[in-house]
């Protein structure tokens, strides 16, 4: 029979999420956003990985002939 505390540690849930940043993103700011993102407990901070310029962008449509730049986190 397991203990309580194996039951609690098998209970833990990590939440996936893909954040997405429209235009140009400058690496002094990136590390910020990495640097606040820290308070959260993040498991994973994957490497940022951008679109070519788009015509009108994915889930920015206000947006014209912009670029999307995105990454994928991971939180506990």
């Amino acid at each position: 029979m397991k203990q309580f505390k194996d039951y609690l540690a098998e209970s833990e849930r990590v939440y996936n999420y893909r954040i997405k940043i429209v235009g140009d993103v400058s690496i002094e700011f990136m590390s910020q956003l990495k640097q606040k993102l820290d308070q959260f407990d993040p498991v994973k901070i994957g490497s940022q990985k951008s679109t070519p310029v788009q015509m009108s962008p994915a889930d920015f449509p206000k947006f014209n002939n912009d670029s999307v730049t995105s990454f994928d986190v991971e939180f506990r």
